[in-house]
C-alpha cells in the first residue's frame, strides 16, 4: 500500500489546526500531513463554487487545485501543490452566516464524501470547539445537549471539564470519536447505541445536516456534534471498531 499523505483544509487558523497537530501526534505519530488554514467560513467557499465551479458535484473537482487558484501567499500555493492520497475538509456549521449558502453546502456534504477520492467534509456543530463540550466523559447529557450558536465559545469554556489539549491522551480522544459516533445516531434515529462499522459507514451525514438546520430554523438552535474528531475513525474502520468492541469499558462505558 502506497504512503497515505494527508492534507487538512480547515476554516480557522488556530483552534482546527492546533487540534488536528495534537490529534494526530496521540493517535497517528507516524502519519504525513499538511494543514491548510482557508480563514473564512464555509458559506464563504461555497459562494466561490457557485460563481467559478457551479457543476462541482457533477464534474470531478480537485479543491486542492481550486484553493491555489485562489490563494495569493506563495508558502500557502506551495503547501496545496501536494501530492496528496486523502483530503479532509473541516469546517463550523455557521448557520447564522449573513451570506448563507445552505443548498450549496448540503451538495458539497453529498459530494465530498471519501478521503481518497475528492476529499471528505466534516462539519461541526455549531462550531470546532464542540469537541471539548463536556461536564465529564463519557457525558451522558452530551446526547441531548442543544445550544444556540451565539456566544458559543464562551459557553464551552465554562462548561468543559477538559479544556487543555496537552492534557489528551489517546483514550480519550477515542473516548470522544465514540461519544460523537453515538451522538450521530442519536440525531438520526433517537436512538442511544454504538452502531456497526458496516452501519457507521453508511450513516447519512447530509440527513444530520438536515436535522441540524431544521432545528436551527425552528428555534435558534443546533445540537452538539463535533464531526471532525471522526477522522480518527475513518482513517482505518476496522481497526477502530475492533478496538471498541475489544475495549468496551475502556471506551464506551458510562
Amino acid at each position: 500500500m502506497a504512503e497515505r499523505k494527508i492534507l487538512f483544509i480547515c476554516e480557522g487558523e488556530k483552534d482546527e489546526p492546533r487540534f488536528l497537530k495534537a490529534l494526530m501526534g496521540k493517535s497517528f505519530p507516524s502519519q504525513r500531513y499538511s494543514i491548510y488554514s482557508y480563514q473564512t467560513n464555509i458559506h464563504i467557499l461555497a459562494s466561490k463554487l457557485e460563481d467559478e465551479y457551479p457543476d462541482f458535484d457533477i464534474n470531478e473537482m480537485d479543491i486542492a487545485l481550486i484553493l491555489r487558484n485562489l490563494e495569493t501567499d506563495v508558502k500557502k500555493k506551495r503547501l496545496l501543490s501536494g501530492p496528496f492520497t486523502d483530503i479532509i475538509l473541516a469546517f463550523d456549521f455557521d448557520p447564522h452566516h449573513t451570506d448563507p449558502h445552505f443548498d450549496t453546502v448540503r451538495r458539497m456534504l453529498s459530494y465530498f464524501t471519501e478521503s481518497s477520492d475528492m476529499g471528505k467534509l466534516y462539519i461541526n456543530y455549531p462550531m470546532m470547539q464542540s469537541y471539548k463540550h463536556f461536564k465529564c466523559l463519557p457525558d451522558y447529557e452530551y446526547f441531548t445537549l442543544e445550544v444556540s450558536p451565539i456566544k458559543y465559545k464562551e459557553l464551552v469554556d465554562i462548561e468543559s471539564c477538559m479544556p487543555n489539549l496537552r492534557e489528551y491522551s489517546y483514550d480519550v480522544y477515542m473516548k470522544i470519536a465514540v461519544q460523537n459516533i453515538r451522538k450521530a445516531v442519536w440525531i438520526l434515529e433517537r436512538c442511544d447505541r454504538v452502531p456497526s462499522v458496516e452501519e457507521y459507514l453508511n450513516l447519512d451525514w447530509v440527513k444530520v445536516y438536515d436535522k441540524e438546520l431544521s432545528m436551527f430554523f425552528k428555534n435558534g438552535t443546533v445540537s452538539v456534534l463535533n464531526t471532525l474528531i471522526l477522522c480518527m475513525a475513518d482513517y482505518n474502520p476496522t481497526t477502530f471498531f475492533s478496538m471498541l468492541q475489544r475495549h468496551p469499558q475502556k471506551y464506551d462505558s458510562f
